[in-house]
């Protein structure tokens, strides 16, 4: 990408769902500009879509393509390098529909600074953007299949926030806990009911990190 990604974001504009654009993706004439840059951070209900998909462990997922990591709060995360995406092959997403809620929304992007809101990324070097048939924001969403991402990706923000105020960068026996609990599927605690859909199965084990770390604080006090 010719711009850095901090002033592709600086520049992004906010919008609603009345918002309109033209886009056509165009493998041919892409410049791959969504499958390099920054790093992104996948929630576990991502994860899980492409565990699922490409039928591999979750530590298979991980030593293959993702990378751990801890944030200041303490949170456990699973990045995705773009420095090239791992799983770009041919110049075409490998995991496409399981592709995460970046890729899904881009030229588009949620971010959350205080509150979640969409961004139009306009300055980004994509070939795509002005090209192509006019959708709403609500027409792409549909389109791209990223209503339930969304849904997922909005209780995953609001555990963030609940992280971030429990202080879990003192605890660290805890911190691995809460990653085995929140990524590793293999691994299946009673959280879940039996024949669980993938959105269950992520929400439930949300619920049990709540409670874990809701657990810490009151050994704080």
């Amino acid at each position: 990408m010719q711009s850095t990604d901090k002033n592709i974001l600086e520049s992004a504009v906010t919008v609603d769902e009345d918002f309109s654009f033209c886009f056509c993706c165009n493998s041919e004439e892409c410049s791959l500009a969504c499958c390099h840059g920054h790093a992104i951070a996948l929630n576990p209900y991502e994860v899980l879509r492409i565990k699922e998909y490409l039928k591999l462990s979750c530590e298979e997922l991980e030593e293959e393509y993702l990378l751990s990591l801890y944030d200041e709060s303490g949170l456990p995360l699973l990045m995705l390098d773009r420095d090239p995406c791992p799983f770009l092959k041919h110049r075409r997403c490998s995991i496409y529909p399981a592709r995460p809620l970046a890729c899904r929304l881009f030229p588009l992007g949620k971010v959350c600074n205080g509150e979640a809101k969409t961004v139009f990324m306009k300055d980004c070097d994509c070939s795509g953007i002005g090209k192509g048939r006019r959708l709403t924001l609500r027409e792409y969403i549909a389109e791209q299949c990223a209503g339930e991402y969304i849904e997922m990706w909005e209780r995953w923000v609001s555990f963030v926030d609940t992280v971030a105020r429990a202080k879990l960068s003192r605890k660290p026996m805890k911190q691995v806990f809460l990653k085995i609990l929140l990524y590793n599927f293999d691994f299946q605690p009673k959280v879940a009911k039996p024949h669980a859909t993938l959105e269950e199965q992520f929400l439930a084990r949300l619920i049990a990190a709540e409670e874990l770390i809701s657990g810490i604080g009151s050994e704080a006090e």
